[in-house]
């Protein structure tokens, strides 16, 4: 965080939840849910405020009981954590999609079809900051209108430039990209599905997209994608939402929530890929 212009100032335990204890033996294991926000701020003040990185973990601690002359008493022997970036609870990509590579070699194709508008389509402006604003105002909660998912960075994002970005849903499209009631398509959803639909959209509605090579060069509103097991499907998106004062990007995200947090903390192993989504969108 230090090098990417950032530093904690402090963290602070919100909330502790779901206490379970277990007698095993002559151990005592204490399970505690605990929501935390760790504080941070940048350094160049003029572009940064201050935002909490929300985390939830399990902690879970285990006692065993000593017998002494002094005092019956309890020892900590073992301790360990599990935070909530565990995207086992997403909806599963199609994996009738192609894979990251393969998409990436339709990159020329992408472009052709995303300039070949109906002369009869109209263009609208995607509101860049408009989405900025909604991922600002919803990064650390749920929008009722919208059902939660147990991996929700991708729901978030489809939010944003919808409800932010005021681009229209696609709902006719060989692709599509919609959410009404409880039901959606997975490109709404799941960040595989999102990325296939975007890349090749070329209907009146939703939002085309690109990918980019240098991240400096990610306009507020675009994204990045990333491949935590290296399978060639992506596994999370977060959208950007401003710059560090190397004009590093900084992102919004839902699971875990956080706003201003630089891109490849998200999860530094992961494979990353840079999404520059178009600045128009169609309607007939």
């Amino acid at each position: 965080m230090n090098e990417l212009g950032a530093s904690y100032k402090k963290i602070e335990i919100l909330n502790v939840d779901d206490i379970q204890i277990d007698k095993m033996n002559e151990a005592i294991k204490l399970s505690l849910r605990v929501e935390v926000a760790k504080y941070y701020q940048y350094k160049n003040k003029k572009q940064m405020e201050e935002h909490p990185w929300l985390e939830t973990r399990t902690h879970e601690f285990v006692f065993s009981f000593n017998e002494n002359k002094r005092s019956d008493s309890y020892s900590l022997v073992d301790y360990k954590f599990e935070d909530e970036m565990d995207y086992s609870g997403e909806q599963s990509p199609n994996h009738n999609l192609p894979t990251i590579e393969e998409m990436a070699k339709q990159y020329t194709a992408a472009v052709k079809t995303t300039n070949d508008i109906s002369i009869m389509s109209t263009q609208h402006l995607y509101n860049r900051s408009g989405a900025k604003s909604y991922a600002y105002n919803w990064y650390n909660k749920n929008n009722p209108d919208f059902r939660v998912f147990a991996n929700n960075c991708t729901n978030f994002v489809s939010q944003a430039i919808n409800r932010g970005g005021g681009v229209n849903m696609d709902w006719w499209g060989d692709l599509r990209w919609w959410y009404q009631g409880t039901q959606n398509t997975t490109s709404w959803s799941v960040a595989h599905d999102y990325v296939y639909y975007a890349r090749r959209n070329d209907d009146a509605g939703g939002l085309g997209a690109y990918y980019i090579s240098n991240v400096k060069d990610l306009k507020i509103g675009s994204l990045v994608g990333y491949d935590f097991d290296n399978d060639g499907y992506f596994d999370h998106l977060s959208i950007v939402v401003n710059y560090d004062s190397n004009g590093e990007p900084l992102t919004a995200q839902h699971t875990p929530s956080d706003y201003n947090r630089p891109w490849k903390s998200v999860n530094p192993s992961a494979k990353h890929y840079f999404i520059q989504t178009n600045d128009y969108w169609y309607s007939n």
